[in-house]
């Protein structure tokens, strides 16, 4: 999985859909293995900062390409999501990442049950609503680690996890890392 912010990058003139992706999910092309396994290789060898920086963009600008190469004319990306009561949902979803979220609730306020909420949700953006929470709430840690000073502990905390063990256990599992090595490196 690759966690992209988007303050990371800024659109260039002739391409303004900036890092809207095609659709979430895509192939490992042949070159997009090469960039993870240049990346893998910098980040295990302490390369420069700059140099890493530099691969990531070129993994990610490639992510980014093979996400529109694979999306078919209809659309099966998150930029083609239909349903207004998705687009809704998705939008509770960010508005209160971070604070306790009952899924079941957001599935009521977007009008459907909790099997239908799911079903719409994962054909409408091709994840689970719970994916699609996680990954809201590991793009506010990545800001938060980088961002601030603030104990791990806390940011943990703030974004709703009951235990600094279940924070660690969740970032590493969607991040790849603990929280503090993240933050050492970054």
């Amino acid at each position: 999985m690759l966690y992209v912010n988007a303050d990371w990058f800024t659109p260039n003139a002739a391409d303004r859909r900036g890092l809207w992706f095609g659709q979430s999910r895509i192939a490992r092309t042949a070159a997009i293995d090469r960039h993870v396994r240049r990346a893998a290789t910098m980040v295990c060898g302490a390369p420069s900062l700059s140099d890493l920086d530099g691969e990531l963009r070129q993994l990610i600008a490639a992510c980014h390409e093979e996400s529109w190469l694979q999306s078919s004319p209809a659309g099966e990306g998150l930029a083609s999501i239909t349903d207004f009561r998705v687009r809704k949902s998705i939008k509770l979803l960010s508005d209160a990442a971070g604070s306790e979220i009952a899924l079941d609730s957001i599935a009521r306020e977007a009008g459907l049950s909790r099997p239908q909420f799911y079903k719409l949700f994962r054909a409408q953006t091709g994840v689970t609503p719970h994916l699609y929470l996680n990954t809201l709430l590991m793009e506010k840690a990545l800001d938060a680690l980088v961002a601030t000073d603030a104990p791990i502990a806390e940011i943990g905390g703030d974004l709703g996890f009951s235990a600094l063990s279940v924070f660690t256990r969740c970032f590493a599992g969607h991040v790849g890392m603990a929280p503090t090595d993240y933050r050492r490196a970054a």
